[in-house]
């Protein structure tokens, strides 16, 4: 539970963070809370699949992946 919170946390000021530098566009924060918590989903899997994957496994790498699968969306 405290995962969730402090990962909720994080996605509200970074959302607030992007939606306030973002030009219109987004006036309920909607979008830009949405890659926040994109974002930090493509990072916490990132971290996760190298903690797991064998010695020499490249960090930049994985997140790399993370980031350009989540920007393919979900078609």
């Amino acid at each position: 539970a405290a995962q969730v919170q402090t990962f909720a946390a994080l996605e509200r000021e970074l959302g607030a963070e992007m939606a306030a530098r973002w030009s219109g566009g987004d006036p309920a924060g909607v979008r830009a809370r949405l890659t926040a918590a994109g974002y930090l989903v493509a990072m916490r899997v990132a971290v996760q699949t190298w903690l797991d994957s064998p010695p020499g496994t490249h960090l930049s790498d994985l997140v790399r992946e993370a980031l350009t699968e989540a920007g393919r969306g979900f078609a």
